[in-house]
């Protein structure tokens, strides 16, 4: 087990630092100067270039990578362009308001996901599998923007049940309930996506578990069929599903970006957005190496899971 996770965490730090060189290079080489969009257009050639000076612009493209390389090592991961603010406080200052967004759609995809394709796997071949095989369909491949404005559309313009934007109200304290209101929509478009995912796969991995002969012995014993679903047939079932969960948590948190943005969610892939118009390359390269971080934490953790899961799983070459 101990060699599997060193072999994992070198693994794990190798394509970090593939990604860095990649991300770095790709972002410097796109259009744009970030301190012409700083300063504005009305600055001399002169003011320009002491500006890019200051901030090592001017600097060959592979010393500022060994530059922001050294300093990363050392957690630093710079100052914003923006404001001269380090980088690592821009991100942990959004950083709260992204998990409590992505931890709710999590929860939610998870508890309507799995219930549903249980449920669907149960009635194969009937009018509510097809119509949970549609619905999730459509789910999956709908734009999460689209779903958004429609949910704003009806939720909130036409029946003005549920705020349109935002984290709480702006008039007085934010209460728990206020709260939950702003996080309703957001939250459960983050998470349709994710829904559809799951009920696909938990329907298929029940429908193929439930026509196994363990199966039918046990109904054959007489166990209630609450506990054939549950103890016997989604036991082996969950296996794939675990290393979907594991994998939907980087999705989450790359993918926040859109949903952030529409209904103005102070998260960090609004501010990932931000800095994108803004060429603020700093904070650009922290989110990157932090959701990559992310990304191979979660398959890692589903990895683990599906061990656990299943005691046959080998680590390092040894049983569990």
């Amino acid at each position: 087990m101990t060699t599997y996770l060193t072999g994992r965490v070198g693994q794990g730090i190798f394509v970090l630092l593939v990604v860095s060189i990649l991300a770095f290079g790709l972002l410097h080489l796109a259009p744009g100067d970030p301190a012409a969009l700083l300063y504005g257009p009305d600055l001399s050639a002169e003011e320009l270039k002491a500006v890019r000076t200051a901030w090592g612009l001017e600097d060959p493209l592979p010393v500022q990578y060994v530059r922001w390389l050294s300093r990363f090592i050392q957690l630093d991961f710079g100052r914003s362009y923006s404001d001269g603010r380090p980088v690592r406080d821009v991100i942990f200052e959004r950083l709260p308001a992204t998990l409590y967004l992505t931890v709710s759609a999590l929860g939610i995809a998870v508890v309507f996901g799995v219930t549903v394709g249980i449920i669907s796997a149960l009635r194969p071949l009937s009018w509510l599998d097809y119509a949970v095989t549609t619905v999730s369909t459509v789910l999956y491949s709908a734009p999460n923007f689209w779903l958004g404005l429609l949910l704003v559309l009806v939720f909130s313009v036409w029946l003005g049940w549920l705020p349109s934007a935002g984290m709480h109200s702006v008039r007085g304290p934010a209460s728990p309930g206020d709260r939950l209101a702003h996080l309703v929509l957001p939250a459960f478009v983050l998470s349709l996506r994710e829904v559809a995912s799951l009920i696909r796969y938990t329907r298929a991995g029940m429908i193929e578990v439930l026509g196994q002969d363990y199966i039918r012995l046990a109904r054959a014993k007489g166990l209630p069929e609450y506990r054939v679903v549950l103890d016997h047939a989604f036991r082996n079932a969950a296996l794939p599903v675990i290393t979907l969960v594991g994998l939907f948590i980087p999705r989450l948190v790359g993918g926040s970006g859109v949903v952030e943005t529409l209904f103005s969610w102070p998260g960090m892939g609004r501010l990932m957005v931000e800095a994108a118009f803004a060429r603020n390359y700093p904070v650009l390269m922290g989110e990157i190496i932090l959701v990559g971080a992310v990304v191979i934490l979660g398959s890692l953790l589903a990895d683990l899971a599906y061990g656990l899961a299943d005691p046959r799983i080998r680590y390092g070459g040894r049983r569990r």
